[in-house]
């Protein structure tokens, strides 16, 4: 019997895309040196940080859920989830799209 699932959380595309952006902006600037640069390495950090990290769901068996937060896949902490314990399952095939909602809910 499987004792754990875990379902990774994929990022929109739209932040995928904005935080690249952002870190391309954030290098361009830390190449200018006019800006201080603890400046250029706050902006840099942060969006080292929206690219890198990811959300990831821990669903046991006993139903004591996890949220885990990774930083370029290296699991940094985890988070207890408040659910319900479910009457029942169902599982069916279905299609979704994923929105500009990502990150921490």
């Amino acid at each position: 019997m499987i004792e754990s699932v875990v379902c990774k959380q994929e990022k929109a595309l739209k932040g995928k895309i904005l935080s690249n952006i952002m870190l391309g902006f954030s290098l361009v600037l830390f190449l200018v040196e006019s800006i201080p640069l603890f400046q250029k390495t706050i902006f840099l950090t942060i969006s080292i940080l929206l690219v890198g990290y990811s959300i990831s769901y821990k669903i046991t068996k006993d139903f004591k859920n996890q949220k885990l937060v990774s930083f370029f896949g290296i699991h940094l902490f985890e988070m207890k989830m408040e659910l319900d314990f479910p009457e029942y399952i169902s599982v069916f095939s279905a299609t979704y799209s994923l929105d500009n909602e990502w990150g921490f809910r």
